[in-house]
This record gives structure tokens, sequence and C-alpha cells, in this order.
């Protein structure tokens, strides 16, 4: 059964207010996602694994040409360990020059402070995350939207919804 046609179950299961039909429709809708991903990166997988051959003997020739050149022996001068450098798509044969659009030597970086992820906050103020609290509080109906959300982006914006109305609720208060 198609992704298309699962939401439309879906839609009516909701309509109709069967919690349990939306949440196992929900889990099935997630697993279809799930298997279309795998089913993609198998594709990839296999493509990588034919060219791999191809790819080794031009990274070969490529770095037995790179390291005749007198700009190789300035990497260690700028302190840089590597270039990459991106073709502007990919030639018909040999004829048709290629031409690059960048070039980016590879130095050491320094590490910054972390970014993604939570940061805890509602934990820290509500004393639950925000999970918990999907999961303590949630309707079976948010609960399933979650699930189906396209994105973590998606997902964490629905979380902060259910949040929202648990606090108008009154069924939590910041434990500080």
């Amino acid at each position: 059964m198609s992704i298309e046609e699962l939401k439309a179950q879906m839609k009516i299961a909701l309509e109709g207010g069967d919690d349990t039909k939306v949440l196992e429709l929900a889990s099935q809708i997630h697993k279809a996602k799930a298997d279309i991903t795998r089913a993609e990166q198998d594709k990839l997988k296999a493509e990588s694994e034919k060219l791999a051959g191809g790819r080794e003997k031009t990274a070969t020739a490529i770095y037995q040409a790179i390291s005749k050149l007198p700009e190789i022996a300035e990497l260690s001068r700028v302190k840089a360990f590597g270039f990459t450098y991106k073709v502007n798509g990919y030639p018909e044969g040999i004829e048709p020059p290629i031409t690059y659009k960048s070039v980016a030597l590879i130095v050491p970086t320094v590490k910054g402070k972390g970014g993604g992820g939570g940061s805890g906050k509602t934990k820290s103020e509500y004393g639950m995350s925000l999970s918990e609290i999907v999961d303590k509080y949630g309707t079976p109906d948010e609960k399933a939207k979650i699930d189906a959300a396209a994105s973590n982006s998606a997902s964490w914006q629905l979380k902060t919804q259910v949040k929202k109305r648990v606090l108008a609720e009154g069924l939590i208060k910041p434990t500080k």
C-alpha cells in the first residue's frame, strides 16, 4: 500500500476518532518511509560499489600527476594537508575541457562550541523533556501527527504545540 493510500486511511480514521487505527497507520507510514529510504540507499551503495574500481584508478592517476607539481610542497608552508576541487559537471569525453568551480585547501579546524541537538531547556524548566511531556500528556491525534512529521523540525514544532497546550491547561508548572 502506498504512503498516499495510508495517509488517506489515516484521515478517515482521524475523522472517525479511531485512535487505535490512527496509531497503527502512523506506524505503517513510518515503516513505508523507512523502506523507501532503505531502497534508495541500497541503490546508491550498489552504484558506488560498481564504480569503486574506476574511482580508485582515477584517484591514483590524479595523485601521481599532482605530486609532481611544485605547489604541493607549498601546502606544508601554509599548514594545509591537502586540497579539494570540484569540477563543473561531467565531461562527455576527453575533448571538452573540464572547468573547475572551486579549489579549497584542507586545513586544521579550530573546534567551536557544539551546535544542534536539544539544550534540555524544557527538562530543566519543567522537570520533563519535551518528549516526556508528549508521551505523558499528548493525545493520540497529536502523537500520530508527530510520528508522521516529515522532519525533525516539524516534529519539534508539533511537540512544542503540545507543550503549550499542556501549559495552558495547567497540567505542568515550572519547577524553578
